[in-house]
């Protein structure tokens, strides 16, 4: 097959030595082809790659960001999207089911997710990225290496300040393959109580991992006490006892930690994660989905959002792209959710904002006669309306929407507006 992988090379040199052609493309320097064009449609990118190279089968990897290509859900190419940060955007990711044709998922506790908006999604953990050899002689006792800004993870820092005060532990930002190997315990900390990238690396080291428990799948992999050891999360003083006791106890603590670096060894490396996706590919069609360009809605409202702070203008180019998903869902009677509904306003009232005009105001009003259950589209047409300085049309359309105080009514909808925009 000829495999084009987007945002990440993840797996490229298996692929290759299983004996498949692989292209990688994305916005990172390491890859062999550049995205420049936030939102470019899937056909142009094809076009464009070298030597005349035309996929077989499309991956799309999450780098926790929105999607920054169009059109693959119109494309004749099958694809795959594998969901990692699914804990922190998975009001985004659950509706890519109905974009790409397979889901991989790498948190289970995730997966009803896309269950509740009809999606079949598979669990995929993260594995081992980076082979390291464990040493004999041993730095550290207990470590943690991660990211440790209090505006981003305070709980994090809370925790190991409390933790540093009853054991000792280094806490670090470093490269962890420097670390891990000549120490005795790596201790995780999770942000939401996912099965991170830091337990199958502090595993392949050879230290011991000490972790959360929690329903995210960890002990369906890996034997508690056998390959692993595991706290309660957030529970400070049982992981500074489970420490002090590992560390009284080095024969064992190496033991667990060489068990867990042999399971890591026998299931979690890239060739088992490549060839699960291989599994998958061989057999993978386009599947059909009611609403598969709504279902894009959500990811280009978010990249509005999280483009807004680097150019206006890929805020009129993220909601710009949303109006022509929305075109195309409407003219093909796609089933839109009430939740999508949220963020298609957005993105109509966000391109009118820029962009000028009222196109987006139109798109409202299409979609307020065609989803009258939706009392938002409404809503948000008689924001602009008072918005442009309309007031006593926006009264009187307040009037219509619902009985009682038009004035009362007019101020709530712009509590309204102003909380979904700010969200």
């Amino acid at each position: 097959m000829k495999l084009l992988l987007i945002n990440q090379d993840w797996f490229a040199d298996e692929f290759r030595a299983a004996g498949h052609e692989v292209l990688t493309c994305g916005v990172r320097e390491h890859l062999q082809v550049r995205l420049t064009q936030p939102f470019e449609p899937i056909h142009n990118l094809i076009a464009r790659l070298p030597g005349g190279f035309r996929p077989d089968r499309l991956i799309v990897y999450d780098e926790s960001a929105p999607i920054l290509i169009s059109g693959v859900e119109d494309s004749e190419v099958p694809s795959l999207f594998y969901s990692v940060d699914i804990h922190h955007h998975f009001n985004v990711h659950k509706y890519l089911g109905h974009v790409f044709d397979a889901i991989l998922v790498a948190q289970r506790d995730y997966l009803h997710y896309f269950e509740e908006v009809g999606v079949r999604a598979e669990w995929m953990p993260l594995w081992g990225t980076r082979m390291m050899e464990p040493s004999l002689e041993k730095k550290y006792g207990a470590v943690f290496v991660g990211t440790l800004q209090r505006s981003l993870n305070p709980a994090r820092v809370e925790f190991f300040e409390k933790l540093q005060a009853l054991v000792p532990i280094e806490v670090m930002t470093r490269s962890y393959w420097e670390i891990f190997p000549y120490s005795e315990i790596v201790v995780n900390q999770t942000v939401k109580g996912d099965l991170n990238f830091r337990v199958f690396e502090g595993m392949l080291s050879g230290a011991l991992l000490l972790t959360e428990k929690g329903p995210n799948g960890l002990e369906e992999l890996f034997k508690a006490d056998q390959e692993l050891v595991l706290y309660s999360k957030d529970n400070v003083e049982e992981a500074a006892d489970i420490i002090r006791s590992l560390l009284q106890d080095i024969p064992r603590c190496r033991a667990i930690g060489a068990a867990g670096r042999e399971a890591i060894m026998a299931r979690h490396l890239p060739k088992h994660r490549a060839s699960v996706i291989l599994e998958l590919l061989q057999s993978l069609e386009k599947r059909p989905s009611g609403m598969r360009h709504f279902a894009f809605i959500p990811n280009l409202s978010w990249a509005a959002k999280v483009l807004g702070g680097a150019d206006l203008a890929y805020v009129a180019q993220a909601a710009g792209t949303a109006l022509q998903y929305l075109d195309r869902g409407l003219d093909q009677g796609e089933f839109m959710p009430e939740a999508i509904a949220l963020y298609a306003t957005i993105c109509c009232i966000e391109y009118d904002r820029i962009c000028g005009g009222n196109l987006g105001s139109r798109y409202l009003s299409r979609m307020a006669e065609v989803f009258k259950a939706y009392p938002i589209f409404q809503v948000a047409r008689i924001w602009q309306v008072a918005q442009a300085g309309e007031v006593e049309l926006a009264l009187q359309m307040s009037q219509d929407l619902s009985p009682g105080d038009p004035q009362q009514t007019l101020g709530g909808i712009n509590n309204i507006i102003d909380n979904i925009l700010g969200s």
